[in-house]
C-alpha cells in the first residue's frame, strides 16, 4: 500500500559535495535527497518511491569531522506491503516451482502451488507452465492478481563474512522486502493466461 510519510532524515555531505553545490538551495537539497533515498528501503518507513518535498531544519559540523550534517524534514511517497492486500503485476520470470511477479516497486514470489487450482507442468524449452486439466498456458508477461501472503523486511549482506581484515569504515545497512503471493481465491489468478489448443 502507498503512503505519504513525513520523516526527519539526516543528510551527510562530504566537503566535495557541499563545496561544489554553491549555495544549498531547497532544490539542491531535494536533488541530494532523491539521489540518496529514492529506490531504497528504509527500515521504519518502507520502500521510498519518491521524495516529494523537504525543509532543512538545521545543519551542523562535528569537531574533527569534515562532513556537513543537515537535519531535513522530508515528505516521502513510500510503499509498504501489507499482508492480505490485493496486488496486480506482470510475470517477469517463470520457473519450475515458482513465478516472479513484477509489482512495479519490487518482484514478488508466487509458488506454482498457489497460482491456480490445477496441476501445472513446467516446459523448460518454452519457459512456460501448462495446466493438466484446464490446458492453460502461463508465460512471461501474463497479468496476475494476487493477495500478499507474507512480507518480510530483510537486511542484505554488505560485506563477505571471510576475507582480509578491512579498516574500520562506516557502512549503512541495506534493507529489502521479501514478498510472497497467493493467486488462489475469488477474483484472483492469472488474468491473461490462454488455453492451449
Amino acid at each position: 500500500m502507498f503512503y505519504l510519510v513525513r520523516a526527519e532524515l539526516t543528510l551527510s555531505l562530504s566537503p566535495k559535495e557541499y563545496a561544489s553545490q554553491g549555495a544549498l538551495t531547497k532544490e539542491k537539497v531535494l536533488g541530494l535527497l532523491r539521489a540518496r533515498y529514492e529506490d531504497r528501503v528504509l527500515r521504519d518507513v518502507g520502500y521510498v518511491v519518491a521524495v516529494i518535498d523537504c525543509r532543512v531544519l538545521h545543519g551542523r559540523w562535528i569537531p574533527l569531522d569534515p562532513n556537513l550534517y543537515l537535519r531535513v524534514l522530508a515528505t516521502l511517497l513510500v510503499w509498504r506491503p501489507e499482508v492480505g492486500e490485493v496486488v496486480e503485476g506482470r510475470i517477469s520470470n517463470v520457473g519450475q516451482t515458482s513465478v516472479y511477479v513484477d509489482l512495479g516497486v519490487l518482484e514478488a514470489l508466487c509458488p506454482v502451488s498457489r497460482l491456480v487450482q490445477d496441476t501445472l507442468r513446467y516446459d523448460a524449452v518454452n519457459r512456460v507452465l501448462r495446466g493438466i486439466k484446464t490446458k492453460i498456458v502461463i508465460k512471461k508477461d501474463d497479468l496476475v492478481r494476487a493477495r500478499v501472503e507474507s512480507a518480510e523486511l530483510q537486511m542484505e549482506r554488505v560485506l563477505p563474512e571471510s576475507g582480509p581484515r578491512l579498516p574500520a569504515i562506516s557502512i549503512e545497512p541495506k534493507f529489502s522486502y521479501r514478498v510472497r503471493l497467493s493467486a488462489r481465491g475469488p477474483g484472483l489468478g492469472v488474468l491473461t493466461a490462454k488455453k492451449s489448443g
